[in-house]
């Protein structure tokens, strides 16, 4: 993935700074269409800036008087940030260094509404600061090295330093394979962390000391006061969610914002909310010929007048060119939720657009998918985050149990706070880091700050259950919703919530019969089975040449993934691969597995997979 890349100088780095960067710079160079600034080189630090092009395309850095601005991502709402300080229209770095002379400190960070990290060069003072947006969703990695300061926007650049020997983190291993991503800041490298979320890390050059501290957190947002009137709750969430797609869909940059749409809510909602562009809006929608997902979108498509392109995946296309992508994404996505990958292909092939808008964040938060007391915290960990079917050993369990909780600890026992700061963040920004691959950024509406204090600021038990995201969603967009079904339950939210449940229990007992007669060798409801979901991984892995492929990593006795688990956890996977072939649905599980043994290949002994490799 582009974005910054720097280290400051120590005795033992200086002489091998310029060529350390060069080579990390390579190693971030993916596409031939991304686009490198020249190194900035004093007798201090040395850094640059890779991007694709779309956003902040003048060259890095931007300077003022004393002041150097390493900037990745963007801002959003700058008019009124502009108004308020009395400042005319100016670019993000622009504004940026304006926002800090006129405060001489951070304080305006808290109102800055965006995804960037930021590289902050005083040569004044000779201090350092590297800075995160509210969410931490621009990836950063950093590390302290030979008494160094050492920033990227991958993993891997961080091989390219001189004498530098990768520690892998068990805990890393225990996370990914638990739960498909990383606890908290960790990463695969003992020594290296994620850039944490609304953070200022200021490190003094000539002391070689570091600071860090937050300057913002979700504490500041009070809650709701008594009585809440429930009719104006809606609107006001209705209105501040059609101003956060609403900024969203500006070209601040010359870009063009178009969709992926799917069948379910969330980016159903911000397709209804988009306002008139000066071009017509493309959307792309993957799924099986004729799935639900292909047939829902392209009826909302059609409501909005959006040009709508239904990208296909099956047996024979599904696992082509995501192996390439495992040494390009750092490991951190399962080869099997690299979705992303065909979409992009397209999109770039046709020339659609280049800024995605995502709907990450949704029915999550808004809906309450994901809020629970914290007393559920077990329950959501092991059932609904899947930990009691990804584990590997009681040992395994345990491990993630007690670092999950002394996580959540920390976060004030808050599930918002949890899914922002850990499922979209950890999770859901692996779409993130796939789109820069195809030279395309992306836009979360549902992470606008406005938005998101409110979300915050309301009881969870208003949130829970979808009654809020429906109310709103039918109050702000009838046309989109009232008759228009959902996808997995094939009904709209505009039916009675009686008769959805019916209906929902009826769709899963007959799913659970399904799934025990297919085990016994029998397709029963064939025609529902085989559309009902946009991706059907589970028989596709059991088909050659694929069963192959997964075999031979699986089962090689010289697998690196050996070395970082138990005899007992090494079984498991054996057994749960025969299981997988006989029938069961292990798919997700081998896929991260699988996904974690090409990354150590890739890692320690250059094994680079072609996509050819990956062709079934």
């Amino acid at each position: 993935m582009p974005g910054l890349l720097g280290l400051t100088y120590s005795d033992t780095l200086r002489d091998n700074a310029r060529s350390a960067i060069a080579k990390m710079a390579k190693m971030m160079l993916h596409r031939n269409f991304y686009q490198q600034d020249e190194v900035f080189e004093s007798d201090r630090l040395c850094a640059t800036r890779i991007h694709v092009n779309v956003l902040q395309k003048s060259p890095q850095p931007y300077r003022c008087r004393q002041y150097l601005l390493w900037l990745d991502g963007e801002f959003y709402k700058q008019d009124e940030l502009c108004k308020q300080y009395n400042l005319p229209p100016q670019s993000d770095p622009e504004l940026f260094v304006s926002l800090y002379q006129q405060n001489q400190n951070f304080s305006f960070l808290k109102q800055i509404d965006g995804f960037f990290a930021a590289c902050f060069y005083d040569t004044r003072e000779q201090q350092l600061h590297l800075i995160s947006d509210r969410y931490g969703m621009r990836r950063l990695y950093w590390t302290v090295y030979k008494n160094a300061l050492v920033w990227s926007g991958e993993l891997k650049t961080f091989l390219a330093l001189p004498d530098y020997q990768p520690q892998i983190d068990p805990h890393a291993i225990e996370d990914f394979l638990g739960l498909r991503y990383f606890i908290d800041d960790r990463t695969w490298f003992a020594n290296v962390k994620l850039f944490p979320a609304a953070t200022i890390l200021t490190w003094d050059i000539q002391e070689q000391s570091m600071l860090q501290r937050r300057y913002w957190w979700w504490d500041e947002i009070p809650p709701l006061q008594s009585p809440i009137d429930r009719q104006e709750l809606v609107e006001e969430l209705g209105r501040r969610f059609r101003l956060g797609v609403e900024c969203r869909s500006r070209s601040h940059h010359g870009e063009r914002v178009g969709l992926t749409l799917s069948g379910g809510l969330d980016s159903r909602a911000i397709l209804a909310a988009i306002p008139s562009l000066d071009y017509i809006l493309e959307t792309a929608t993957l799924g099986q010929f004729n799935c639900e997902d292909v047939q829902i979108a392209r009826k909302a498509a059609k409501i909005k007048g959006a040009n709508f392109h239904p990208i296909a995946i099956n047996s024979d296309n599904w696992l082509q060119s995501r192996g390439s992508h495992i040494w390009e994404t750092d490991g951190t996505c399962s080869l099997l939720h690299m979705h992303f990958v065909p979409l992009l292909k397209t999109i770039k092939h046709l020339d659609l657009y280049n800024s995605n808008l995502h709907g990450a964040g949704g029915d999550g938060v808004v809906g309450g998918d994901h809020l629970f007391e914290k007393e559920q915290f077990s329950y959501y960990v092991e059932k609904r985050l899947g930990l009691t079917s990804f584990s590997l050993s009681d040992q395994h369990k345990t491990s993630i149990m007690q670092r999950f909780q002394a996580y959540f600890n920390r976060l004030d026992f808050s599930f918002h706070i949890l899914y922002i700061d850990n499922r979209i963040r950890s999770f859901l920004s692996k779409d993130f880091s796939l789109s820069l691959l195809g030279g395309l950024e992306t836009r979360l509406p549902f992470l606008d700050n406005q938005l998101e204090e409110l979300l915050y600021a309301i009881p969870i038990h208003l949130k829970q259950g979808n009654q809020l995201y429906e109310e709103m969603l039918l109050a702000s967009f009838p046309e989109f919703y009232r008759t228009l079904p959902r996808q997995g339950s094939g009904e709209p939210i505009g039916l009675p919530r009686w008769r959805r449940k019916i209906k929902r229990k009826t769709q899963q007992f007959q799913n659970k019969i399904a799934r025990k007669l297919q085990f016994l060798g029998i397709n029963w409801n064939r025609d529902r089975s085989q559309f009902q979901n946009f991706f059907s991984p589970n028989p596709w892995i059991r088909q050659q040449p694929t069963r192959s492929f997964y075999s031979k990593i699986l089962t090689a006795p010289d697998a690196y993934y050996r070395n970082y688990l138990t005899v007992e956890q090494v079984k498991n996977i054996q057994q749960t691969w025969r299981e997988h072939c006989d029938g069961k649905n292990h798919a997700d599980k081998l896929s991260l597995t699988l996904t974690l043994e090409l990354w150590l290949q890739q890692l320690f002994e250059g094994k680079y997979r072609s996509d050819a490799d990956f062709e079934s």
